[in-house]
């Protein structure tokens, strides 16, 4: 049966608010999930990862849990897609977590792919504070910016078994990663 797996909203969609007026900052710390150059922010490419959870939500079975890592997945007909976040409150210890997948009864994986939110990936401000945190941005830098936003596809290993398929991926504290198994 396919549930819905949930509603999210987010209090406002750009950095153009007025309320707390209008910061010329490229990256100031806005609520919004684009900046004042439409650049989405990491918040943005979560609720992209979050759309990706149609269709039937799958039972997790978890053998070793982790206090900072959360795992959603379902499936619909063109593959399972796996969510997995690790996240820590403020001050608290958190680390780097290697997770080991085993999908049961799929057969017939055509590719696997990550697309990743963490310190390297899809995070436009890190750029723009290798940039020299310009407060004023040419074209050219917020192109740069945009591509930096990206969340970018990237292949994952897999072993089959008789049972299904083996995975195994790393995620950084503080961070987001989809797994997409095309079928």
């Amino acid at each position: 049966m396919d549930l819905p797996l949930g509603c999210y909203s987010f209090w406002t969609f750009s950095d153009i608010f007025e309320e707390c007026g209008l910061s010329s900052v490229p990256f100031h710390g806005g609520f919004g999930l684009l900046n004042i150059h439409g650049i989405p922010k990491p918040s943005y490419r979560a609720f992209q990862l979050l759309s990706k959870l149609d269709g039937e939500r799958l039972e997790i079975g978890i053998e070793e849990a982790s206090p900072t890592v959360d795992c959603i997945a379902s499936r619909n007909e063109e593959g399972i897609v796996i969510l997995i976040s690790n996240h820590q409150v403020p001050l608290s210890p958190i680390q780097a977590e290697s997770i080991n997948l085993t999908i049961k009864g799929i057969k017939g994986v055509r590719t696997a792919i990550v697309e990743r939110i963490d310190e390297m990936h899809a995070n436009p401000k890190r750029v723009w504070e290798e940039m020299g945190k310009p407060i004023y941005l040419n074209e050219e830098q917020i192109q740069k910016l945009m591509e930096a936003s990206e969340l970018v596809k990237e292949p994952v290993n897999w072993v089959t078994t008789d049972d299904g398929i083996l995975l195994d991926v790393t995620i950084q504290p503080h961070s987001v990663v989809a797994i997409s198994l095309l079928t």
